[in-house]
């Protein structure tokens, strides 16, 4: 992505060593992504940039480089580094946020392109091969990835969480451009296809994650019998099995410290999709995050939890939850958000025990839901249920959902309960009656949780 202005320079006869600077305004840069700046050169009658190496080393908001001995055209571009490809085949795992189209050069310039905002392309070098890493089970927790194939359908795009096999001629490190959007909402050159306009495609299980009951709480703490400080910025994995814990994701090693996590739900890849419980700032991300969005956390490589990268993929203020709090939530398989609110809003007439369904119209995680409604009637009506034969009227917090099975937790409690076979809508139902179980007990099971739930996902053996 450009960051300010692009320059032509035609050099005239000179036995003098020249250089060029660039002084660039900190508001053109992608919030987060300062370190990332290059920058790049475009000879004239070329077709592809390329980094001037040792650029990237910036005071100051000051980049300085030797010029080039030929004409040509320089520009500071915001990039992002893969890891390098071999001559030959490669595996490469595309972890970025958005949908990328492929192309040549990682920007358009030229007064043909004055409106451009974004670059939309992948600066793969003419002649590289690309296909789709297949992957075959071959039992219960082993997998096998098929080798590249002759004749294979061309590839045009790159999209998210997804491993392709890339053939190129000599050693090459793609880079590429921050994520970006248009004015009205839709990523820079998504192919057609993929631009939902009725019901959003499946998600893929989550046949990625280990067995386990996730978890975030309220407040920051330490579990008995375990060596494990956590903060509520945290999400931590349970093993009923074996009894034992352990850090599935580090909120502040990231950089999210300041805020509690308090809804969210992990997807086939550990991608996290989570709301905060307060405004404030989240890495990569230009304005503040309010409590109502919703945001995506995709780890640079599948299930490393150390880095990545977050992109907000849905507003709450758009679609009427202004000013409120997210405090559960999931991605049912048919890719329609369920989630609940901390306090009581006008959608459907939902109070904070009930679940209320959005049906986005346009768009898929990958690249944010712009558009979408939300369902007539309640998903799931919390106070036709009974706990301890008391009406349930507290707070729904954490949410998971395997199938008919509603796994949740309460506010201010430290228990995950359960409503098997849920008959949904207004007339809610569990298995047998109105009555919820305790599916784990925060006193006595959990290696004595003993601290207040807010966050839930469960992943059956």
């Amino acid at each position: 992505m450009p960051v300010g202005q692009a320059y032509q320079v035609s050099l005239k006869e000179s036995s003098r060593d020249r250089f060029i600077s660039f002084f660039y305004l900190q508001r053109d840069v992608p919030s987060g992504y300062e370190h990332t700046l290059g920058l790049y050169f475009l000879a004239d009658g070329a077709e592809r940039w390329e980094i001037i190496e040792g650029s990237e080393s910036f005071i100051e908001n000051l980049i300085v480089a030797d010029l080039k001995m030929i004409d040509g055209t320089y520009a500071i571009m915001s990039t992002i580094l893969a890891p390098v490809l071999d001559p030959g085949w490669n595996l490469l795992t595309y972890s970025l946020p958005d949908i990328r189209c492929l192309g040549t050069s990682p920007c358009l310039m030229g007064p043909e392109s004055e409106n451009l905002i974004a670059c939309p392309v992948v600066n793969f070098p003419a002649g590289t091969q690309l296909q789709i890493a297949q992957v075959t089970n071959l039992e219960k927790g082993v997998s096998q990835i098929q080798e590249p194939q002759d004749n294979s359908e061309p590839i045009t795009y790159l999209r998210p969480g997804t491993t392709y096999w890339v053939k190129v001629d000599q050693s090459f490190q793609p880079r590429f451009a921050p994520p970006q959007r248009l004015p009205n909402g839709d990523v820079p050159c998504i192919p057609e296809a993929l631009k939902r306009t009725e019901t959003p495609p499946p998600f893929i299980p989550e046949a990625s994650l280990k067995a386990g009951v996730y978890m975030s709480f309220e407040n920051g703490g330490a579990l008995p019998n375990s060596n494990i400080d956590f903060s509520d910025e945290d999400i931590l994995k349970y093993d009923p099995d074996s009894g034992e814990w352990s850090l599935f994701f580090d909120g502040s090693g990231v950089g999210i410290g300041d805020s509690d996590i308090d809804a969210f739900h992990l997807l086939n890849d550990c991608s996290i999709l989570f709301s905060l419980n307060q405004e404030g700032p989240v890495p990569g991300i230009s304005s503040e995050i309010e409590k109502e969005d919703l945001i995506l956390f995709r780890p640079m490589s599948s299930c490393d939890m150390n880095s990545g990268t977050f992109e907000r993929v849905w507003k709450g203020s758009r679609f009427d939850v202004d000013d409120d709090n997210i405090d559960a939530l999931v991605i049912l398989n048919d890719g329609n958000l369920v989630m609940s609110t901390r306090d009581n809003n006008e959608i459907d007439s939902a109070k904070n025990e009930d679940l209320i369904r959005f049906f986005p119209s346009n768009q898929t995680l990958e690249s944010g839901i712009t558009r979408g409604e939300w369902d007539e009637n309640l998903y799931f009506d919390g106070s036709d249920l009974r706990l301890n034969g008391n009406r349930i009227d507290s707070d729904l917090k954490g949410l998971s959902i395997i199938d008919d099975d509603f796994y949740f937790t309460l506010r201010d409690r430290d228990d995950v309960f359960i409503c098997r076979n849920v008959t949904t809508g207004t007339s809610t139902r569990c298995e047998g009656g109105t009555t919820v179980s305790i599916f784990l007990d925060g006193k006595e099971g959990a290696d004595q949780v003993d601290h207040d739930i807010d966050g839930l996902h469960v992943v059956l053996p």
